[in-house]
């Protein structure tokens, strides 16, 4: 089954080029980011650039300076003619990656709502196309539309993902976890196996994609110092001999989807006893929390896959066993 490698994508491209030792290796010919990669960075409200400000007249300039610098002076390095390997985290990782696989594999990188993961994906695609890999067969990346309003609206950039503010970025959270449950639907349809590479990106989602990884039995990878060199190791996390209680979760299917529902128990209802317990839910506001809403996600596509043929059958012959005993209830 050929492979397709979701790799997250932050700002490796451009921190790694402003390391000192790059700098003491370019010497005069080094050309300084300093000053666009600050200015797509943060806005003068202190909030990080939303991956809309790509499209902006104020950021025009600063983009096209940076990508002159980094496809000039860091796609080739330490020489003219020379592929970097090393230009950022992702690029290293998906190398390596693909490297232990059979067959090409295909990348899709995954940026946050932010102007700098963007471009930073946008460079790596043209890293790529620049020094074609056998190993990889394709990088997918496409910016989103001007108007991004729905997380439907992208495959590529997670909507709101960024370190605005806590509503933000949990909302950011819940976009990811439509993302990659989309992405894993694609996958088996088109019968690929998709493998998580966490490598680059907010290192704060790495607990989210781990556990999402878990529940839907999909390998995580992880390049340890990769801007280091080649020889660096590689990470595979395979699915852990743990999981979800079904059983439990789908007797609180009601409550997990519904608010209303929750709002109503009381306070001593095991119910919301083994909610809290959980973690499914806050123990003050009774909303999802993050892990809530990633088992609000899976719960709706299992008990959906539970409604086949094959389930509706195997629950009538329960309920026939149930009713043997009386004598009056209508027999098949």
């Amino acid at each position: 089954m050929k492979k397709k490698i979701i790799t997250t994508v932050g700002t490796s491209i451009f921190t790694n080029y402003q390391d000192g030792n790059v700098k003491a290796m370019l010497g005069r010919d080094y050309a300084p980011i300093n000053t666009p990669f600050e200015r797509t960075h943060m806005e003068n409200g202190g909030s990080e650039v939303p991956a809309s400000g790509i499209y902006a007249d104020a950021y025009r300039s600063y983009v096209r300076s940076l990508i002159e610098i980094i496809t000039d002076f860091w796609y080739e390095y330490p020489v003219q003619g020379h592929p970097n390997e090393g230009a950022s985290a992702e690029i290293s990782s998906i190398l390596k990656i693909a490297e232990q696989e059979k067959d090409p594999c295909e990348v899709h990188l995954v940026a946050t709502d932010t102007l700098q993961s963007v471009l930073a994906a946008e460079l790596i695609v043209g890293w790529f196309e620049k020094f074609p890999s056998k190993h990889v067969s394709k990088v997918l990346f496409q910016r989103q539309d001007t108007v991004f309003e729905n997380q439907q609206d992208s495959k590529y950039v997670v909507k709101d993902l960024r370190v605005e503010s806590h509503e933000a970025y949990e909302r950011g959270f819940f976009h990811l976890f439509e993302l990659l449950s989309d992405l894993s639907k694609t996958a088996k349809a088109e019968k690929q196996e998709l493998v998580f590479n966490i490598t680059g990106g907010y290192k704060a989602i790495i607990p989210v994609m781990t556990l999402y990884a878990q529940i839907d039995r999909v390998p995580l990878k992880y390049l340890f110092e990769s801007n280091v060199g080649k020889e660096d190791p590689l990470i595979g996390i395979g699915s852990l001999p743990f999981h979800f209680d079904w059983g439990i979760l789908e007797l609180l299917a009601d409550y997990i989807q519904d608010k209303e529902l929750r709002s109503i128990l009381s306070e001593d209802s095991e119910i919301l006893y083994l909610l809290r317990v959980y973690k499914i839910i806050n123990n003050e506001s009774r909303d999802l929390t993050i892990i809530g809403s990633l088992i609000e996600k899976f719960v709706d596509q299992r008990l959906l896959e539970g409604k086949t043929s094959l389930g509706f059958f195997a629950e009538y012959k329960v309920f026939e066993a149930l009713i043997e005993q009386f004598d009056e209830m209508p027999k098949r």
